[in-house]
């Protein structure tokens, strides 16, 4: 949720700094929206629940098995349904 977040903020405030107020106070549009990202990212972790344990075992154990192929059937899908 929070990284979204921080995108849609980020690409708003990239839009702003270089059509609307290019360079606002000798800033690159691009370090204005880098930190908004990081701003609105922190900010709404902090305003939101962490997933439940179930959640972070279920998806760390699907890419474990993806990445290092433990061969059980059913990881792949694991990932695809989250």
């Amino acid at each position: 949720m929070a990284v979204l977040a921080g995108v849609g903020v980020g690409l708003a405030v990239l839009y702003v700094t270089l059509v609307t107020v290019p360079h606002a106070l000798g800033v690159h549009g691009a370090i204005w929206s880098l930190a908004a990202n990081f701003a609105t990212c922190i900010t709404v972790s902090a305003f939101t629940r962490p997933p439940s344990d179930e959640t972070v075992e279920r998806i760390h154990g699907a890419v474990e098995d993806y990445v290092y192929g433990s061969g059980e059937a059913g990881s792949e899908e694991a990932l695809r349904s989250s």
